[in-house]
């Protein structure tokens, strides 16, 4: 039996979905952000303001309503819920809720770099 050393080490991913890395507007409530990556499970964003003492500041497992603009689509509403938030680097990473096919195909080419053209 050969014995292998590692040296290092690697990070499990414990995420059902790849994630693929995009900057997208969007809007979070009356709040506007940026997408850093989005997967067929959900989103991170940033350029958020993620304060205690704010008033719509993240809880997790709070539901809100997205609505994402995606170049030569348009603007797509989704539903997610708060699946983790990081105040330090001001990110809120969000997991969706019930998409409909229109929507899961759109996130779909998304996730896996495709254009994205309007339904017919």
């Amino acid at each position: 039996m050969i014995r292998r050393h590692l040296i290092g080490y690697a990070r499990i991913e414990r995420r059902r979905d790849r994630r693929r890395t995009t900057e997208l507007s969007a809007r979070i409530g009356d709040q506007a952000a940026t997408i850093v990556d989005i997967s067929l499970g959900g989103l991170r964003m940033a350029s958020l303001v993620v304060r205690p003492s704010h008033a719509q500041s993240y809880k997790l497992g709070q539901q809100h309503r997205i609505l994402l603009d995606v170049p030569s689509y348009g603007v797509l509403e989704l539903t997610a819920v708060v699946a983790r938030v990081d105040a330090a680097q001001k990110f809120v990473g969000l997991r969706f809720v019930d998409l409909d096919l229109a929507s899961y195909r759109v996130i779909e080419r998304l996730a896996i770099g495709r254009p994205v053209t309007p339904l017919p």
